[in-house]
């Protein structure tokens, strides 16, 4: 077993200017280094995440400096843990927004791939063009930027000013849209 080594103390503690303030802050660091990793472990899935929340904590700490040096030392320990713990919590809410987002992205590659293959390999561009000028100018507009111009669904939705869900949805209808035009044009000859 290894000895057990001594927190490095983060940047931001020593970046303040006063260095009476500065010790104090490396003193609290020093002394409840322990108390803020094992809170941050218990709310995280990851040793990496645990780190992120105790330096986001740190930060937050030295923003309330003058706050927390007032405070007696038994509220001062909740306070921590208060912090460390809306860190981490914080941490892992963007964690489950990012995998969830990503899932997404994938959904719409493999849907949109699926989508294009079968189109593709059945309807010739002229056909599809023809199609197209069919269509709404939104319906348009929304399919040009997602096939043409190989838009993302974020990057549609950030440029229609709407959220990424209505994108799909608006994307997904103008595709079925485009579909049954082909469909019917099939249909008649």
């Amino acid at each position: 077993m290894f000895p057990e080594m001594m927190p490095v103390i983060p940047a931001v503690i020593l970046a303040i200017e006063n260095e009476e303030d500065s010790k104090w802050m490396e003193q609290l660091f020093t002394d409840y280094y322990k108390t803020m990793c094992r809170v941050a472990k218990s709310c995280t899935s990851s040793e990496h995440d645990a780190n992120d929340a105790v330096g986001k904590a740190v930060v937050s700490l030295v923003e309330n400096f003058e706050k927390i040096r007032s405070l007696p030392c038994n509220v001062l320990e909740g306070y921590i843990v208060s912090s460390v713990r809306n860190a981490a919590t914080d941490i892992h809410r963007k964690a489950c927004y990012r995998h969830e987002t990503k899932w997404e992205e994938k959904y719409d590659a493999l849907e949109a791939e699926d989508v294009e293959t079968r189109v593709f390999e059945k309807y010739r561009i002229e056909e599809i063009s023809k199609a197209l000028k069919q269509l709404s100018p939104e319906d348009q507009m929304i399919l040009t930027m997602r096939y043409y111009q190989a838009m993302t669904t974020r990057e549609i939705a950030e440029q229609l000013d709407i959220s990424e869900s209505a994108a799909r949805v608006r994307l997904l209808r103008a595709r079925n849209r485009l579909a049954k035009i082909l469909e019917d044009d099939e249909d008649e000859q």
